[in-house]
């Protein structure tokens, strides 16, 4: 089981007043079934033509389980960094398109979102914008800047942003107003907690010695989540650069990530209840009664069942733990 050939079509959109190209990757044996909807945003330099080159991935990833049955669509937007009109494009006008053509599900539990470099903002941007219409996003080296404001972005050392800015992406003279809007440290500070309710799952990733220096923004954007204390996956991985023989294996790490996502994810292990058995285990544990040494465990703390029981067993401490950080002001998140 794998994917069809690339589809090669227009799209006319409305917002950009323009026929955009589109390439779609369908599952083999496609018969117009309901399927999850996975949004790949290509690059800077690219176009919908690498969805092509991604195929193989896809291919592997399908064969092995470990992706469901999905179309997979991209399309062409040159530099453009997925402002104005190219956001109604995602959020809209394209699904609506694979829905009306094939049938594709528009529920935000079926639909991902994901990109690399330009691709990766342009996915963290429309995705937290818009948390109730994407089930999950993965962002790698995402054109991210360590900046909430155009000023203080403009003395940093970040000569690609700036030659990016030069090209038009957010129009000449810049409309510095809507480059703040578009940011998406800015748009989390914002929309904190429609993306905490909305519970889109957010995989953000970079390497340690990216050519663009995209490690610092990613860097800063995982901080500014983790300030809002809204759930991610962040990664910096070791020796890997802008783009480069990495990739591949981050890919498939992302598309992972994606897929738990469009599966509905995994329970956390935390909240898998107790047996009756495990219970007392963990009573007697908090009570200090003493264990037979020669009895069969009652569990495998390394098993998925493993960090319920220990929630269980260390819940005072915890309790005690949460009190001193929310009284001192050392433990705060980063403002």
């Amino acid at each position: 089981m794998n994917f069809k050939e690339p589809l090669f079509t227009n799209v006319r959109s409305e917002a950009l007043d323009a026929e955009v190209e589109v390439s779609v990757l369908f599952p083999n044996e496609f018969e117009g079934e309901t399927l999850p909807l996975i949004i790949n945003l290509h690059g800077g330099g690219d176009d919908r033509r690498s969805l092509a080159g991604s195929k193989p991935m896809y291919d592997d990833l399908m064969v092995s389980g470990a992706l469901p049955r999905a179309v997979v669509a991209s399309f062409s937007a040159g530099l453009s960094f997925y402002t104005g009109g190219y956001e109604t494009f995602i959020v809209d006008e394209y699904p609506a398109f694979l829905n009306r053509e094939f049938g594709v599900s528009l529920r935000p539990e079926d639909t991902a979102i994901t990109g690399v470099s330009m691709g990766g903002f342009g996915s963290l941007k429309v995705a937290l914008k818009h948390p109730d219409r994407f089930g999950v996003v993965a962002a790698l080296e995402p054109g991210v800047l360590p900046h909430t404001s155009y000023q203080s972005q403009l003395s940093a050392d970040n000569w690609w942003s700036k030659d990016t800015i030069e090209l038009g992406a957010w129009g000449e003279p810049v409309d510095e107003e809507q480059w703040q809007a578009d940011n998406p440290a800015n748009i989390a500070l914002e929309n904190a907690e429609r993306i905490r309710d909305s519970g889109i799952a957010i995989y953000l990733e970079c390497g340690d010695e990216d050519l663009l220096n995209l490690h610092w923004g990613t860097e800063f954007l995982h901080r500014v989540l983790w300030d809002q204390q809204i759930p991610h996956e962040y990664r910096l991985v070791r020796w890997a650069d802008h783009l480069g023989p990495s990739i591949p294996e981050r890919l498939l790490d992302a598309h992972s990530f994606l897929a738990k996502g469009l599966t509905g994810g995994r329970l956390a292990p935390r909240d898998i209840a107790l047996t009756d058995e495990e219970a007392a285990y963990a009573a007697d544990f908090v009570n200090g009664v003493e264990f037979d040494e020669d009895a069969a465990p009652v569990y495998d703390p390394l098993s998925e069942r493993g960090p319920a029981v220990l929630q269980a067993m260390f819940a005072p401490s915890l309790s005690r733990a949460e009190e001193v950080i929310a009284a001192s002001p050392k433990f705060k998140r980063f403002e």
